[in-house]
């Protein structure tokens, strides 16, 4: 595989990452203490917006935010 196959791979496993971060308040990403913590956000969301949480996580109360980070990414006065 070529390094530009493997950058595309990599943006295409990205892009949807982005879109769902581009529709939320940004306070959310603002408040991302890392890249990693976007992921595990983004990865929290998916499985839960299946049971019982909206799909945007700025609309989520703060616990269900601490429960996926440890942290509120919107809670600037941490």
């Amino acid at each position: 595989m070529t390094a530009l196959q493997l950058l595309k791979r990599s943006y295409d496993n990205v892009q949807p990452i982005i879109f769902w971060y581009d529709v939320q308040n940004v306070a959310l990403s603002d408040g991302l203490k890392s890249p990693k913590d976007a992921i595990r956000l983004y990865n929290y969301a998916h499985r839960k917006s299946k049971q019982h949480l909206p799909e945007l996580a700025d609309t989520w109360p703060a616990k269900e935010r601490i429960k996926a980070l440890g942290y509120d990414p919107m809670n600037t006065n941490e």
